[in-house]
């Protein structure tokens, strides 16, 4: 058995963050987060092992805590509205969860698969059956890699270890540690391919549930669009999509890791008051210039004492005529909102000669799209 997801990734638009780490080791974060149409390709191939025990029984759901809608979506204009999932999902803590979701097994038949993409190890294939392979050097191959964890969880979560091998190839278009998400897409990508080939029939509020367990961005990645975040970002409400909009992205190749980012923010960061409740109200009220005036992001003024080619990149971004700029994430790339295509490739003209990469987007209403 096999199939291809695109993996699409995401800016904050909003982010807020408390000092200080949560007991499982996170930030507590507020965050307005929108998926943009640049993906990752991930392709996916479950093979069943030989003398493997055929099983299969019903995933027992959590006990999920939901949060409200907070309403229809908004216009889309990019031709690619169908979204996978949408919903939300906190309640109980993680570990509590994970015991809930561990409850049964499930089997399937599969096909073998010949990789043609070089990989850089096989130990993971070894101890359990989770083969990763990419051209991209950039990506750990094992169980560092997020795809590894999603793939793992899910395979203990329903009693698959030892009897499936699933071969992986991810295609990166997502720079890597740029604040974009790129791996957390990979991730939701891997538990949503998984839950189809092996016929789970998880409901979305089950795969948020494992989303929660393998990264903090990964259940608005399986949710996808546009998105309140809360907690450590696994408390996901669904806002109206904002209206379309170009996004320029411009990267400078520099990496920040997000641990990094969070523990310079505890020493030398600002502590700000929450204003999110104020900003989805004006996302639904449309009053979208009101929007776009209020939003920031608590990391930036740290990543900016270590690249300040970020202020440099968003003033020449409005001075090309966006409406807005900022950064996204932990950093370090910047992205420009624009309200046509003209004014958009004005922008990208204007950054070229000062990033390492500059990339074209726009905003969609959903974060994984089957090929």
């Amino acid at each position: 058995m096999e199939l291809t997801l695109r993996a699409c990734g995401k800016i904050n638009l909003y982010l807020n963050v408390k000092k200080g780490y949560r007991e499982d080791g996170y930030h507590e974060i507020k965050s307005i987060m929108q998926s943009i149409g640049l993906w990752d390709e991930l392709h996916f191939v479950v093979s069943r092992k030989t003398n493997a025990n055929k099983k299969h029984s019903k995933l027992e759901c959590c006990n999920l805590e939901c949060f409200t809608d907070f309403g229809e979506s908004g216009d889309d204009k990019s031709g690619t509205d169908k979204g996978i999932t949408e919903g939300v999902i906190s309640g109980k803590t993680n570990g509590e969860k994970r015991e809930m979701l561990k409850k049964s097994n499930a089997g399937s038949e599969g096909v073998d698969n010949d990789s043609k993409v070089i990989n850089r190890g096989d130990s993971s294939r070894e101890q359990n059956g989770i083969y990763i392979t990419s051209k991209n050097v950039e990506i750990p191959l094992d169980e560092k890699n997020l795809v590894h964890k999603a793939a793992l969880l899910v395979m203990q979560t329903f009693g698959l270890l030892g009897s499936y091998e699933i071969n992986i190839n991810i295609i990166k278009h997502i720079p890597v540690c740029a604040g974009l998400g790129g791996g957390s897409a990979d991730a939701a990508a891997t538990i949503v391919a998984l839950n189809e080939l092996f016929g789970l029939n998880m409901k979305e509020e089950e795969m948020l549930c494992l989303a929660s367990e393998v990264g903090a961005d990964v259940p608005f990645c399986i949710s996808g669009g546009t998105a309140l975040a809360e907690g450590k970002g696994e408390k996901i409400s669904k806002l109206p999509n904002l209206p379309f909009y170009w996004i320029v992205l411009a990267y400078n190749g520099k990496k920040f890791l997000s641990k990094d980012v969070y523990e310079k923010f505890d020493l030398v960061g600002r502590e700000k008051e929450a204003i999110h409740h104020k900003l989805v109200e004006s996302i639904i009220q449309r009053k979208y210039e009101e929007f776009f005036s209020c939003l920031e992001n608590s990391l930036e003024e740290v990543v900016v004492k270590e690249d300040d080619k970020i202020r440099l990149l968003e003033e020449t971004a409005l001075g090309a005529g966006a409406i807005f700029a900022q950064m996204t994430g932990s950093g370090p790339t910047v992205f420009a909102v624009c309200e046509d295509l003209r004014q958009a490739k004005k922008v990208c003209e204007s950054l070229k000669g000062l990033a390492n990469g500059v990339f074209l987007s726009h905003t969609i209403s959903r974060s994984l799209e089957f090929v």
